[in-house]
C-alpha cells in the first residue's frame, strides 16, 4: 500500500499487478486505495491509524486524480460483439465523468468524435454525406435523424461509412495510445485533474474470455502496457494503474528484473 501512495504522491505514472487467491482481500485493498486516493476532504484519511500511511495524507489531499473504476466480473461483450478492454474502458471513463458531472464535456469514444466533427464541417461537406447516407438507409434518413433516433453509434457509423464512400477524410483517433493520451490530456489541461488512477478488479474474468495466443489476449496486453508503460514513460502521463486478478500477468507486462510495464503487487493486499 506504502509503495503505491508514494508513487500517487509524485509525478510519475506506473502499473501494479496484484495477484492473490478469491477471497484473499484484493476487492477490499483496492477499494480502500480508491477511496483514499480520491479523498480531497480527509474524511477517509481521519480513519487511517497507520502513522506512515497517513503521512501521505497532506501530499495526496492536494492531488486530484480522475478515478477509473471497472469490475470485470460478468463483462459481456461489448459495441460490435467484440469483446474489448478498450471499449469497457471507455465506458468506465463516461460512468465516472457521469458522476463527476463532467458528461459530455470530454471526448470518449469515436463517437464523440465523429459528432464534435460534424458539428463544425462545412455545410457542402455535411450536404454530400448526407445525401450518400440517405441511399443507404430505409426511409432517407439524414445522419441527425439517425442520431436522434437510432443513436451515436449507427450515426457514426453511416458518416464514416459515407466519408470512406466519397473520399472525405474525417480526423479521429484510430488507436488505443491515442485514444487515451487524448483522454487524459483533455482530464488534465482542460479540467484541472493531476492525472489519473485507473482500478481493474476481477480481471481473472476477463481473461477467461481470451485466451493465450488469440487476437483479444494480444489486444488486451496491448491495452493494459499503453496504460502502465508506455504514457507513463513515453509520454510522462500520470497514470497510475492498479489491477487485481486471480491469475498472472502475461509475461509480456512482468515488471521487475524484467523491465515490463507493471509491477508485482501480491504483497500489497496481504
Amino acid at each position: 500500500m506504502s509503495e503505491i501512495l508514494s508513487l500517487a504522491a509524485s509525478d510519475r505514472g506506473q502499473g501494479y499487478w496484484v495477484q492473490a487467491e478469491y477471497g484473499a482481500g484484493k476487492t477490499h485493498f483496492l477499494a480502500t486505495l480508491a477511496v483514499l486516493l480520491t479523498d480531497r476532504a480527509g474524511t477517509a484519511w481521519a480513519q487511517v491509524g497507520d502513522d506512515n500511511l497517513r503521512g501521505f495524507a497532506s501530499a495526496l489531499q492536494k492531488t486530484r486524480l480522475f478515478p477509473v473504476i471497472l469490475n470485470c466480473n460478468g463483462r459481456l461483450p461489448t459495441e460490435g460483439g467484440e469483446a474489448s478492454l478498450q471499449r469497457i474502458i471507455e465506458q468506465a471513463v463516461e460512468e465516472s465523468l457521469t458522476r463527476i458531472g463532467l458528461q459530455h464535456q470530454v471526448t470518449v469514444r469515436t463517437t464523440d468524435e465523429i459528432q464534435a466533427w460534424w458539428q463544425r464541417a462545412p455545410q457542402g461537406v455535411k450536404s454530400d454525406l448526407t445525401h450518400h447516407a440517405q441511399m443507404h438507409y430505409q426511409g432517407r434518413p439524414t445522419p441527425d435523424d439517425l442520431l436522434a433516433k437510432q443513436g451515436p453509434e449507427t450515426f457514426a457509423r453511416a458518416v464514416i461509412e459515407a466519408a470512406r464512400a466519397i473520399q472525405i477524410e474525417i480526423p479521429f483517433t484510430r488507436d488505443i495510445r491515442t485514444r487515451l493520451l487524448h483522454i487524459y490530456r483533455q482530464l488534465t489541461r482542460e479540467h484541472g485533474f493531476d492525472g489519473l488512477l485507473a482500478i481493474i478488479d476481477e480481471f481473472k474474468s476477463w481473461q477467461d474470455l481470451h485466451p493465450q495466443g488469440s487476437q483479444g489476449f494480444a489486444e488486451d496486453e496491448h491495452v493494459l502496457e499503453t496504460l502502465a508503460f508506455h504514457l507513463p514513460i513515453d509520454e510522462h502521463a500520470r497514470i497510475i494503474t492498479v489491477l487485481a486478478s486471480q491469475a498472472p500477468p502475461p509475461a509480456k507486462l512482468m515488471g521487475g528484473a524484467r523491465g515490463g510495464p507493471v509491477q508485482d503487487a501480491e504483497s500489497l493486499c496481504q
